[in-house]
């Protein structure tokens, strides 16, 4: 599709050919099979890619002239942080989210070396420039990965002494989450989180919280009237966004993926939930003994679950027939 339709129609038609493949993977995009197909060529991507840095390398070896521009062009990386941090802040972002975000960004892009090389092919850059942002690029990726280290304490303290902004002036999506009087909370409402919703809610008279990540899932369940917040309770920077869980008492890992669920296990624990009652739900026996050994207070398989309900439903229909006679 981006060789025959894209490249070499385009080139037929004496545009150019990487326009041509441009377009058709944006016609693509769409398709339901796009993100299979994309996980299918990653490592062909990856390759290429690969090829694409060998290329540069063969440009020459690097010159003491090219190491003085590469590390003036390190020194500009706070530069590049802060202006990451300030374009943020004014979009609405959390102190620590425009931090953690600016430092994950200040690096130079390896997509610099293929505007770059475009640059040098097309004779709009000297040959030099290709060498020293090579450098730098590579250096620039070194010094992120000292910058930020596995915990991300240190730049969540930085992030706290910043002054602190009104909530109404954070973007809806990166506001605080107010847990209010919610005495359960049930993080996944697909089929499974939805049906345990309604039965605290309904037979046990508890106020649910419902947390799920698809937003479009999220649209449809508040026009149900469903209590639910869009988040990842996988992601720590959700976790930090909750006020107020003094009155929460119980916590159901309803995700359909096993390691969603282990993760905000992990993440519920890490931020001092501990004495709350943690339920599951999982799909194999395996998965149940593994979500035990963790420590949970109840967990229950998804399709023993399922013929519990079926029983139940059959006695009471049976006993409805009994007494109508019908």
């Amino acid at each position: 599709m981006a060789l025959i339709p894209g490249y070499a129609l385009f080139e037929w038609l004496g545009l150019s050919g990487s326009l041509g493949a441009l377009v058709m993977g944006l016609v693509l995009a769409p398709h339901p099979g796009a993100d299979q197909l994309s996980h299918s060529l990653f490592t062909v991507k990856e390759l290429l890619l690969v090829g694409f840095f060998v290329t540069i390398g063969f440009a020459g070896l690097p010159t003491w002239h090219n190491v003085t521009v590469a590390a003036v062009l390190l020194l500009l990386l706070p530069v590049h942080a802060l202006a990451y941090w300030g374009l943020l802040w004014l979009l609405g972002m959390r102190n620590r989210t425009s931090v953690l975000s600016a430092l994950l960004l200040s690096n130079y892009s390896e997509f610099a070396l293929i505007i770059a090389a475009m640059g040098v092919s097309a004779g709009w850059l000297s040959p030099h420039w290709l060498l020293s942002l090579s450098l730098a690029v590579s250096a620039g990726f070194i010094l992120s990965a000292i910058a930020n280290p596995r915990s991300v304490s240190l730049a969540s303290r930085f992030a706290q002494r910043l002054p602190a902004r009104p909530p109404h002036k954070i973007h809806p999506e990166d506001r605080p989450i107010e847990l209010g009087e919610a005495t359960a909370i049930v993080l996944g409402m697909g089929r499974v989180g939805h049906a345990t919703y309604q039965q605290l809610s309904d037979a046990h008279g508890y106020t649910v919280l419902g947390v799920e990540h698809d937003p479009l899932r999220v649209h449809k369940l508040r026009e149900l009237g469903v209590n639910v917040v869009e988040g990842d309770a996988t992601d720590y920077d959700f976790w930090t966004r909750l006020m107020g869980s003094s009155t929460v008492r119980i916590v159901v890992l309803a995700m359909p993926a096993q390691h969603a669920n282990i993760g905000a296990l992990r993440e519920l624990r890490s931020f001092g939930y501990g004495q709350v009652t943690v339920a599951a739900v999982a799909s194999y026996q395996e998965d149940v003994e593994e979500l035990q050994d963790l420590g949970l207070d109840a967990v229950i398989r998804l399709y023993e679950g399922a013929g519990e309900t079926l029983a139940d439903r059959s006695v009471t229909a049976d006993r409805q027939v009994r007494t109508t006679g019908r």
